[in-house]
Order: structure tokens, then sequence, then C-alpha cells
């Protein structure tokens, strides 16, 4: 960043009306250059202390997952110390939903959908659905 810092500082002790057009870009790029270094470092030091307020970990809590069930509201996990919350957020505010102690709860296993219904394929689904569309065939036909 000295070698940066340098370079502007001799771009700035040039006259203001020599070089022309490339001069002057040249100094811009620089100058551009040395805010996007400083903002980038300022947002990684922010990031390293926690100021940015993306933090779900806490001395005493944690939140373990959060599920948006649309823009307005979500379910939130929460553990506090031994237990476990499940919370509800919407415009209202929050709501305790169930309090699970942290041995009732495998955290451990992903949640598995409630429905284990078990991977078909496309062409056995779409045969599926031309059955169930199909009237039943009671071995009368009709004739026009």
């Amino acid at each position: 960043m000295t070698s940066l810092a340098a370079l502007a500082q001799a771009l700035d002790e040039l006259p203001a009306g020599t070089g022309g057009f490339g001069a002057q870009l040249v100094r811009t790029s620089v100058a551009l250059l040395i805010v996007c270094v400083a903002a980038w470092w300022l947002v990684r030091y922010a990031a390293r202390r926690g100021m940015l307020g993306a933090s779900t970990r806490g001395r005493h809590m944690t939140v373990i997952e959060r599920v948006s069930l649309d823009p307005r509201r979500a379910l939130h996990l929460v553990r506090v110390g031994d237990r476990v919350l499940v919370l509800g957020a919407s415009e209202e505010g929050l709501r305790t939903l169930a309090e699970l102690s942290a041995s009732e709860l495998a955290l451990d296993e992903p949640a598995k959908p409630a429905d284990q219904a078990p991977k078909r394929s496309f062409k056995d689904a779409l045969a599926d659905a031309e059955r169930e569309k199909k009237p039943a065939d009671d071995g009368q036909s009709s004739t026009v």
C-alpha cells in the first residue's frame, strides 16, 4: 500500500495542466484503487470483529437453523443453554412455538421430509398418471 500511496503523492505533485487526459486517467484510477483497497480492508476488519451483525452465535445463544416461510415470516431454531426453542417470526414480532431439550432434538441428523417417497423416474410417474387418467375398463366397449 505504501507504493500506491507514493504513486498517488507523486501524481498529486504534478502541476494541474501537466500530462493531459492520460495523467488525469492514471491519477483517478490510482485514487479509485486506494479507496477500494481501504473499503475491502475495513469490511474484513469489521467482519472479524462481528460488527456487521451477521453473527448467529452469542455467548449463551446459538441460532441453529432458520427457515423462511415467506418474505415476512420465518421459523428459527435457537439453542439457549440446554434448551432448544422453536420461534416464529412475523411482522407482529417473535413468538415461542415450542420448547425442547437438547436431548429431544437430534441435532446431528439433518431433517428428513415427512413423506419419504422413493425416487421414481419421470417415465414411471408419467405412466402412473396416465393409468389414473384413463377410466376403468370393465370389459364393455361402447360403440357409436
